[in-house]
């Protein structure tokens, strides 16, 4: 396990973003929490604002034929989620101002 794990840290940051890009892009959003958990070096890829803001889209728009619908529509639904604080415990939660899917074509 100690081999793999030296062998995942010294893969290139551009790659490994790429990689993790295509985990959320098949799993859907829910990706983000379980790569979140794997390994320190998926935690800090995965909670970077840019990350998941292009994962997100890649995601949305594997599943999603954007081309049939409106401007209007777009505009209201492709849209990034929001991570938002719990008034009362302060625990994050995933807002969905759009469109919601499990991320399976």
């Amino acid at each position: 396990m100690e081999a793999e794990a030296d062998y995942i840290s010294k893969t290139s940051p551009e790659i490994l973003r790429h990689i993790l890009i295509n985990v959320v892009k098949e799993d859907g959003d829910v990706a983000f929490f379980r790569l979140s958990l794997t390994c320190w070096l998926f935690h800090d890829v995965v909670c970077d604002a840019l990350f998941r803001k292009d994962a997100h889209f890649t995601w949305l728009n594997s599943v999603v034929n954007w081309s049939a619908y409106s401007s209007d529509y777009k505009e209201m639904y492709r849209v990034p989620y929001k991570l938002t604080s719990c008034l009362c415990c302060g625990d994050l939660f995933k807002d969905f101002p759009g469109y919601i899917g499990d991320g399976r074509k």
